[in-house]
């Protein structure tokens, strides 16, 4: 390897194995709708390619109360449009995987 490149690759390989390692994300985006001690992010339908709605579907659920819920709520009230997203298990999704956000490390209120 080139003398030159090699400091480089190094480095480079350092900085990787210090960044966290992401499985992929599972972001949310919707309004917000509280009902009761419960809160959900409603996606609303939308139109898929072929030209067929997608009807509308939870992708989020939280409890007002909870920290989480007070977090997401300070930024996104009730009503509103929010994006949110947290990492995915480590094994991904499948049918057992609660649709509950634990641990989000991105909330951002949409314009409306």
């Amino acid at each position: 390897m080139n003398k030159m490149l090699k400091p480089l690759a190094i480095a480079a390989m350092s900085i990787a194995t210090l960044a966290p390692a992401k499985a992929g994300d599972n972001s949310c985006l919707g309004k917000i709708v509280v009902e009761g001690s419960q809160a959900k992010i409603i996606v609303h339908a939308i139109e898929i390619g072929d030209g067929s709605m997608q009807p509308a579907f939870v992708c989020g659920t939280f409890a007002v109360n909870s920290s989480v819920g007070r977090r997401i709520l300070k930024v996104c009230p009730n009503g509103s449009t929010c994006f949110v997203n947290q990492d995915l298990p480590p094994g991904g999704m499948d049918k057992k995987t609660s649709l509950e956000i634990k641990k989000p490390f991105d909330i951002t209120r949409e314009q409306d």
